[in-house]
Parts: structure tokens; C-alpha cells; sequence
């Protein structure tokens, strides 16, 4: 018998087992490498055009991108985001196969850190092989790996556990050197890594010999150095933006217990996820999902005390995992989605590790009759989390089917809704669209956003006076959300209120000038109030600020065609044309320039060369076969 377990324990294959788990964790989300956008990855990828832009990436080192340039920016500071996006944006264009592919790699390359830090402090390839399992299949981690802009969770956790295992097992002053390093950049794709610090020092109070421990607190010392540098920067990029209804205190401690409780529980019970989680109803001390939560926290923290006084690595890892937990606590007591799936992506390697570790226990008094049983178990958790992330991962397939699976699972979620309602309005269901965003404003009547999506679609109607209600309305609700500005600044525009819409634009203007949209639409305002000058120098700025922004150029063009100087709008349209090769725009405005001029022959070729990119669009084809029946000589 003893023979026979030698002989097993000697022919087990970790290598082999390993890249069989990350080949399955490959197949597992390779259906999503087909995905379209959707979502933040919309404006944030898709729509960004300074990802592709010709300028250097220095710009996103820069605090007024974060601040003003950036669609949907919450003031983070991520540079090293960005320049991966930007470097997979100017490979493959809009091309969402490439961002997605780069995710799942970096979701496998994660894995195989787990494995490599947990071999380095120590725990074995048993539970080095379980925990790189459970982390590989886990369904809280689809959120992080489908969509583009979450590369920057997937570059931190890999940055971080560098890092790790850089200052374990290494006492060098190169290897202190380069984990400092790799902490830094991980600074700069992410926040949530100003933790690292806390982890390392646990790390060493917990796992170090009490003799190494002295000499292991001094080495964390730098990283706690760069950490309040980390500090400074994020409060100096957020200092003009104040915490929103700041929560008391007694609020704030049973807000953070009950979110700390609701990242645990989808941890460990990963099922029925979706995405959107609201926070705001008040919960009181006797509710069940409140006192279930509470004591949830309250159970980790004795154990792991009562584990820390012994040492090892289950208290590590739970004491790891709280702390990982900590950067969620900002978002209490602000507007918005304060649960995000995505955020766990790190703490869910301490989960993993505490799980592995756990379960791995149960043959240590008896390792001859256990490891069956434990193995057993494992391939069932990895096999039940394989078939969730599985089902939840079609969820991703568009924004109508994410968002119709939120709204069923989340029914209180508003913002749910509205983005169900912007998946119905483009597959052209503007009825469904409008019942979907007045439930949204039935369950926040302040949602700026689905006020001003209302207004799009009495707009869209030509029900003028009800659009600008709720233009206003989303106003009051948020002064500074923009895109109910332009929308109400169009509005006026049509009704020929031109003054209104002038001082709109001007005020938007004020508070972020580096909005194309908003010198667009004054540039419009501005030349039908015949101040053509100045609404050349704006069409300008607006293509300047976006170069794949072609409307300003088709505007400009049509402006230098009115005013006959027929030079300068082919230069324009040629301009529009070489910026966006299959936009229509530019082909439209320059043909419509040699047309005035006689010069039929050349629109037409144009126009054969529009229609060839867009075969769709009803505008060329109309006007080529208008420019066809043309005899010549007529």
C-alpha cells in the first residue's frame, strides 16, 4: 500500500495538469472572443478616438485627460490602461476580437501567477493546483475578462502578485528593486493597489520566522513610501470633486459591513450574478440579508485572528483577502454602482488560495486515504463554477441580452433599465424603449440620464416642449451632465431659439472645452446666426479635438460651399475622406462641391466609392442614381 501511493504521489504531472486547466479555462471563454462591445467599453474603447490618436501616449499622463477628456471618468488615474488600450486599438482598430483575446491571456497568465506564488510562500503544489483551479473558472470574474476597459484589473492583479512573489524568498537588493517596480506600475493601471503594502506586511507578520520578521518589515518600508505617493496623485486628481451625500459614521460602518458581506457571498455562492446590485434601500439591524451579512465579516475576522496567532497560510490568506476588500469601502455614501463584480477580481485570489488551502487540510491527519476525496471535491466546486461562468458568460453576448438579464435579476436597479431601454432604441423599439425608461424614473426619479434619454425620444417625436422638460429636469438632477446640455441645446436649435442654444453651448463650453460635440453644435448655432467666422474657427477646434470626428469637417465644407470658395471645401472634404476612409460624410460633402462645379464625372466616381463602403446607406445611393440620370450636356 505504501508503495502504491509513492508511486501515484511520484507520477502526478503538476506541469501537465496545470496547462490542461488553463486550456479548459481558454475554451471556457473563447465564445466571448466573438462579443461585440457593450456597455462603459462603448464610449471608453470603441468610441475613444484618442486611443488611436496620432499623438504620443503621454497624454494619458496627463491629470486633464482624466479630468475632462475621458468619457464616463470617475477621476481615476490609470495610464497604463490606457497605453494597453491604445496600443490594441492602433493593432486592430475597433476590432473588439483583439481586446478580448488580450483579456482572457492576461486571465490565463494570472492563473499561472497564483500557482507560482503559492509554490513560493510555500503551500505546495496541492493547493497551488486547487486554488489556480478555482480562480481560473470562477464565474465572479466574467465582468473582469469580457469587457476591454477592465484590462486594468487583469494588469494590477498580475503587477501585484509580480510583485509578491519578487519580495518572497528573494532578499537581494535587485529583486527589492524590481518589486518596487512592478508596485508602481500597478499604481498606474489601478488604484485598488494601494493595499499592496498592508498585504505585503501581513505577509511577513503572518509567514516570516520571528526572526526574519524585523528585517522583513524594514524591506516593505519603500512600497509604503510609494503607496502615499499613490496617495497624493489620486487626491490631487479628485480634489474638485467632493464626496456626494458623505454617509455618517454609523451609516458608514453598517454600509461597509453589509457591502464586504455582499462581495463574500457572491464569492462564495457565485450564482444568480448580475452585474448590477442596488445599495441604496436602508436595511435594518433585524433584516436577515443585513445580520447574515454582518455576521458573515464578523466570522472571517475571528477566524482569522484566532488562525493568526497560530500563523499559516489559511490565516494569511483570509487576512489577505479583508484586506484586498478595503479599496470597495470608497465607494459608500456615493451616487452610483457601488457593487462592481469586477473589484473582486484580486480579492478572489486570496479566496481561492483560502479555499484550496482549506480544503486541502482535510487529508493532513491522513494523506494516504484523503487526496482522492479531496481531489474529487475540487474537480465538482471547478466543474459547478465552470457551468456558471458557462451560463452567465451568454449574458455578454450584447447589451440587450446583459441588460434584460440585470433588469429580471436586479428589478431595483434603475440604471438597469435604462440601458435596457438604449439596447430596445436601437434595434429600433422606441414604444418598449420609452415603458423601460419610465421605470427607471419610477424608481429613481432623479436618474440624469434616463431623464435625458427620455427627452431624446420626445425629441425623435417632435413632442418638442416634453423634451425640454426632462432636458431640465436631468439638469437639476446634475448641472454638469453634458449630454443633456447638447441635447437641450439642440432642441432650442430647431425651434430656432438660437440665443438659448448659444448660451447653453458657452456654459458647456466653460466648464470642459475640450468637448467636440459641444463646438460642433455652437459652430451650427453661431453660423445660422451668420457669424461664419467664428463658426469656421470652432468647426476646426471640433475636428482638432477628434480626429475621427468627420461631422465638424462636413459641416465646414458645406460652410465654405455657401460661401462659394469651392477650393477650400474640396481641401475639407478631401480632409473628412483621408480621416475616415468609410465614413460617408466626407464623400457626401465633396460631391456635393463638384456637383455645384460641373464636375459630375468626378462626384460620380466618388459617390461609386462611398456606396462600395457603405452599401447600406440610402442617402449616397439616392443621390448617385439622381447624379446618374444626369445626360451630359444637361
Amino acid at each position: 500500500m505504501k508503495t502504491k501511493f509513492y508511486i501515484m504521489s511520484r507520477i502526478t504531472n503538476y506541469p501537465i495538469i496545470l496547462l490542461i486547466l488553463l486550456v479548459a479555462a481558454g475554451i471556457l471563454y473563447s465564445p466571448s472572443l466573438r462579443y461585440p462591445f457593450i456597455w462603459d467599453d462603448m464610449p471608453v474603447v470603441r468610441d475613444n478616438s484618442y486611443l488611436r490618436s496620432p499623438t504620443t501616449y503621454r497624454i494619458f499622463f496627463q491629470p486633464s485627460y482624466w479630468q475632462k477628456k475621458l468619457p464616463v471618468s470617475r477621476f481615476d488615474y490609470r495610464p497604463l490602461q490606457m497605453i494597453a488600450l491604445s496600443a490594441i486599438s492602433r493593432a486592430g482598430g475597433r476590432n473588439p476580437f483583439l481586446f478580448r483575446a488580450a483579456n482572457l491571456l492576461l486571465h490565463l497568465l494570472t492563473c499561472l501567477l497564483i500557482w507560482k506564488l503559492i509554490l513560493r510562500i510555500g503551500a505546495g503544489k496541492g493547493p497551488a493546483l486547487f486554488a489556480t483551479a478555482f480562480f481560473a473558472f470562477h464565474p465572479v470574474h466574467v465582468e473582469a475578462v469580457v469587457n476591454a476597459r477592465n484590462i486594468s484589473e487583469l494588469m494590477t492583479a498580475i503587477l501585484l502578485l509580480a510583485a509578491f512573489i519578487l519580495f518572497i524568498r528573494r532578499t537581494g537588493a535587485v529583486y527589492l528593486f524590481l518589486s518596487c517596480l512592478c508596485f508602481l506600475l500597478a499604481l498606474l493601471c489601478k488604484e485598488n493597489a494601494l493595499i499592496f503594502p498592508a498585504l505585503l506586511t501581513t505577509t511577513v507578520l503572518i509567514l516570516k520566522k520571528e526572526t526574519a520578521r524585523e528585517y522583513g518589515l524594514r524591506r516593505t518600508i519603500p512600497f509604503w513610501l510609494i503607496a502615499s505617493g499613490g496617495v497624493a496623485t489620486k487626491l490631487l486628481i479628485s480634489s474638485d470633486v467632493p464626496l456626494r451625500d458623505p454617509p455618517a459614521i454609523p451609516a458608514f460602518i453598517v454600509g461597509s459591513a453589509r457591502l464586504i458581506g455582499t462581495y463574500l457571498h457572491m464569492l462564495i455562492f457565485p450564482a444568480r450574478l448580475k452585474v448590477l446590485y442596488p445599495f441604496n434601500k436602508p436595511l435594518s439591524w433585524t433584516e436577515p440579508e443585513w445580520f447574515l451579512s454582518l455576521l458573515l465579516v464578523v466570522g472571517l475576522f475571528i477566524v482569522a485572528v484566532q488562525r493568526f496567532k497560530k500563523g499559516g497560510f489559511l490565516s494569511w490568506a483570509v487576512a489577505c483577502l479583508l484586506i484586498s476588500l478595503l479599496p470597495t469601502l470608497a465607494k459608500i455614501g456615493q451616487i452610483g454602482r457601488i457593487v462592481a463584480e469586477q473589484r473582486l477580481y484580486l480579492p478572489s485570489i486570496f479566496f481561492c488560495i483560502a479555499g484550496a488551502v482549506l480544503l486541502n487540510r482535510t487529508g493532513s491527519e491522513d494523506r494516504r486515504r484523503f487526496p482522492a476525496a479531496t481531489g474529487i471535491a475540487a474537480f465538482i466546486i471547478c466543474l459547478s463554477f465552470a457551468g456558471l461562468t458557462g451560463e452567465y458568460l451568454l449574458s455578454w453576448r450584447s447589451n440587450f441580452s446583459l441588460w434584460t438579464r440585470v433588469t429580471s435579476l436586479s428589478p431595483r436597479a434603475a440604471i438597469a433599465y435604462n440601458n435596457l431601454a438604449i439596447a430596445f432604441h436601437r434595434r429600433g423599439n422606441d414604444d418598449r424603449a420609452m415603458v423601460e425608461l419610465e421605470t427607471a424614473l419610477r424608481i429613481d426619479p432623479r436618474h440624469k440620464e434616463a431623464r435625458s434619454n427620455l427627452g431624446v425620444l420626445h425629441s425623435l417625436a417632435r413632442r418638442w416642449e416634453a423634451a425640454i422638460d426632462e432636458f431640465k429636469q436631468s439638469l437639476e438632477s446634475d448641472p454638469s451632465y453634458y449630454p443633456a446640455s447638447l441635447h437641450l441645446a439642440q432642441v432650442y436649435l430647431r425651434r430656432g431659439r438660437l440665443d438659448e442654444a448659444e448660451e447653453i453651448l458657452r456654459s458647456v463650453l466653460d466648464q470642459n472645452p475640450y468637448l467636440p460635440e459641444a463646438c460642433n453644435g455652437l459652430a451650427i448655432v453661431l453660423e445660422e446666426k451668420g457669424e461664419s467666422r467664428e463658426a469656421e474657427a470652432l468647426y476646426r477646434k471640433a475636428a482638432q479635438l477628434n480626429h475621427e470626428y468627420v461631422i465638424p469637417l462636413r459641416n465646414l465644407a458645406a460652410l465654405y460651399h455657401e460661401r462659394k470658395e469651392f477650393d477650400q471645401a474640396i481641401e475639407v472634404g478631401r480632409e473628412a475622406i483621408s480621416k475616415m476612409p468609410g465614413h460617408p460624410n466626407g464623400y457626401l460633402a465633396l460631391a456635393r462641391v463638384y456637383t455645384t462645379m460641373d464636375r459630375l464625372e468626378e462626384a460620380r466616381v466618388l459617390l461609386r466609392e462611398a456606396l462600395r463602403r457603405n452599401p447600406d446607406n440610402w442617402k449616397i445611393r439616392s443621390r448617385l442614381m439622381a447624379l446618374e440620370s444626369v445626360r451630359p450636356g444637361e
